[in-house]
């Protein structure tokens, strides 16, 4: 179990298959690669906007690879994303003064590409499995 300190909370679950409306200011940590960038072996955080899956999935972006137990989410610019060795970290939402763990990094093609977003399993699709699990431990 996690010991609760002023540098360690617990996060909250989202409802049963909620869905961000697009644009939400959300946060994601990880360990992994920062492609040159300083950083390398440190715990690093970065924040973007959640983004539609419909316009995730035009041919410019992701071309219909994000299903629905996806989100996406990232800098249409470029310049900040998550990258190997990231996966399986969270992507943190700000909910009326609560983070709510919305996503888990899955995959991108590259890192912090232009019109490239990272994809992240959709948390609120697996509650009843959570719950499941949490209820029998």
């Amino acid at each position: 179990p996690a010991i609760i300190t002023d540098q360690v909370i617990p996060v909250c679950l989202p409802k049963e298959n909620a869905v961000l409306g697009g644009r939400e200011e959300c946060y994601v940590t990880g360990w992994g690669d920062t492609k040159g960038t300083p950083g390398e072996g440190y715990l690093k955080e970065t924040g973007f906007p959640v983004i539609e899956n419909k316009i995730c999935n035009r041919p410019e972006f992701l071309n219909g690879r994000v299903r629905k137990h996806e989100l996406c989410a990232g800098n249409i610019h470029g310049g900040t994303d998550t990258c190997q060795g990231d996966s399986g970290g969270p992507l943190v939402c700000l909910d009326q003064d609560k983070f709510v763990q919305h996503g888990v990094t899955s995959w991108g093609l590259g890192c912090a590409q232009p019109m490239k977003p990272g994809v992240y399993v959709r948390v609120s699709t697996y509650i009843p499995w959570i719950k499941s699990i949490m209820e029998n431990n």
